[in-house]
């Protein structure tokens, strides 16, 4: 058989009315699709045929129902009473009518504890099946709270752990922050102190090229007077430089 497509498998779908619970949630994502008229008149009909189907359905139980309480009552009539418990007994009894009145009470209230039990059992099995839902429920709900509180905490540790690595690398920073401030410290006292000995040297050199040569006399006599001068410089410390008198020609 060969498969309908998309749109003939929506033809067909449109022709008749979806009774069933899978086709009016078919047609209904159809109408979530495309919110046509034909679709909206479709899902209405299938409604109206299901309310009509539910109200037969129910005549035809509340019917039943009825029929078997008249079947019951008339099987109950034919129930042999035993007034007088003997079985076996074939010769002719005769009672009253209050023995008969008496006799069908007692098997009418035994009918009706017998009902009582087996609605008090119904009633207790479908509490415990009750119960054993809760609890299926309850077991549920806990275990979907035992693993929020374990995804809380997971988060909680992820985020304490996060802040101390955060915390770890502020105080990280900080001390190489303090640490690149006394190394420029330190750099800017030694340039300070290179400075201080540079402008030092500078300064010596420059009085030394600017000391006055004097000119004395020589104390060393030829004849009648002296044989040359001899031109006297004069350190920073005032020790005397005597330049020989060959250089000074």
């Amino acid at each position: 058989m060969a498969k309908l497509s998309l749109e003939e498998l929506e033809t067909s779908l449109e022709l008749r009315t979806p009774m069933t619970s899978r086709a009016i949630r078919r047609i209904h994502r159809q109408y979530q699709r495309n919110h046509s008229k034909s679709k909206l008149k479709l899902i209405l009909r299938s409604y109206e045929k299901l309310a009509v189907q539910h109200s037969i359905d129910e005549h035809i139980i509340n019917g039943l129902q009825e029929a078997f309480k008249i079947e019951k009552k008339k099987r109950a009539r034919g129930k042999r009473l035993n007034l007088i418990s003997q079985e076996g007994d074939s010769r002719p009894q005769f009672f009253s009518p209050s023995q008969i009145q008496a006799a069908r009470r007692y098997y009418e209230e035994k009918e009706d504890n017998e009902a009582i039990q087996k609605q008090l059992k119904a009633d207790d099995k479908a509490r415990k099946a009750l119960e054993k839902e809760q609890n299926e429920i309850e077991k549920k709900e806990r275990a979907v709270e035992r693993a929020r509180k374990r995804e809380e905490a997971k988060v909680e540790k992820e985020r304490r752990a996060a802040e101390k690595e955060r915390r770890a690398a502020e105080r990280k920073k900080e001390v190489m922050l303090r640490k690149a401030e006394r190394e420029a410290r330190k750099a800017d006292a030694l340039a300070a102190k290179a400075l201080k000995l540079a402008s030092r040297a500078s300064k010596t050199s420059t009085k030394a090229s600017q000391c006055k040569r004097k000119v004395v006399e020589s104390t060393i006599a030829t004849g009648s007077g002296p044989i040359a001068k001899r031109a006297r410089i004069e350190t920073t410390r005032g020790r005397a430089v005597i330049t020989p008198a060959r250089l000074l020609s």
